[in-house]
């Protein structure tokens, strides 16, 4: 197996690739958290639904304990919605436009079409990583998440960039979940 000095792709974000952040940030470490609040959601709603239709009757503070998780899961999405308008917002100069990224041992570099200036991330500036089953995760000391969709890079490049990454960022960057 060769060392990998850099890997070079060009990458276009979409709504979709930041949802998928937020939710495997709040969601992803705990599938069961997610799988349990979706079918109390589910329950609630049925039962909600056959109360109302008369089919069951439910007692009063199951009714309210059910519509208060419905309130509150609804409230959770608006949040995790909310995360992913900032992040989107945050890059939405270059949201669905195509930008270079190279990654390499001196950093992580972003170069979009239109901007003449790069952006230059070095590792030292990374304090954490992670690869997912759906792209690779690195967060910077400014506040920034840089997130590579694995959908954008051919297999021979995704194997090369977690094999970069976990050599540049040993300890500080998680395998896959």
């Amino acid at each position: 197996m060769t060392d990998v000095k850099s890997v070079t792709f060009d990458m276009r974000l979409q709504k979709g690739d930041y949802r998928r952040i937020v939710y495997y940030q709040i969601f992803g470490k705990n599938k069961f958290a997610l799988f349990g609040m979706g079918f109390v959601l589910a329950a609630c709603m049925v039962y909600l639904v056959l109360d109302l239709a008369g089919v069951m009757d439910m007692s009063g503070w199951i009714r309210f304990a059910c519509i208060v998780f419905i309130i509150l899961y609804g409230v959770l999405v608006a949040f995790m919605e909310s995360i992913t308008g900032k992040l989107m917002k945050s890059d939405l100069q270059i949201l669905g436009k195509k930008r270079r990224a190279t990654v390499s041992q001196d950093g992580v570099i972003f170069q979009a079409e239109e901007k003449a200036e790069p952006l230059h991330f070095p590792w030292t500036d990374l304090y954490n990583g992670a690869e997912t089953k759906s792209c690779f995760l690195m967060f910077s000391r400014t506040g920034m998440i840089l997130f590579f969709p694995k959908r954008l890079l051919s297999g021979e490049q995704t194997s090369q960039l977690g094999r970069l990454l976990r050599s540049m960022m040993r300890t500080q960057f998680h395998g896959k979940k």
